[in-house]
């Protein structure tokens, strides 16, 4: 996966606003079909998708196609 080529924040968005789940509060800008996930505190994820040829990256990922695994820390 390549990175993000950048994170932009609203201009709305400064120190001391409160904000709410659902609230916009920026974009990413990417250089390719990227994704992000983000997990709540208390979580594990193993990856679990194909490697690519050389081993040390993964494969492409369709849409619908299994990721890995979620799991709570216990």
């Amino acid at each position: 996966m390549s990175p993000v080529s950048s994170v932009n924040f609203d201009a709305s968005l400064k120190e001391g606003v409160r904000v709410r789940k659902g609230d916009r509060i920026g974009h990413f800008l990417f250089g390719g079909s990227d994704f992000v996930m983000l997990f709540q505190a208390g979580y594990a994820v193993t990856a679990d998708s194909p490697r690519d040829k050389s081993g040390k990256g993964y494969s492409r990922v369709l849409m619908g196609e299994r990721l890995g695994q979620l799991r709570p820390i216990k």
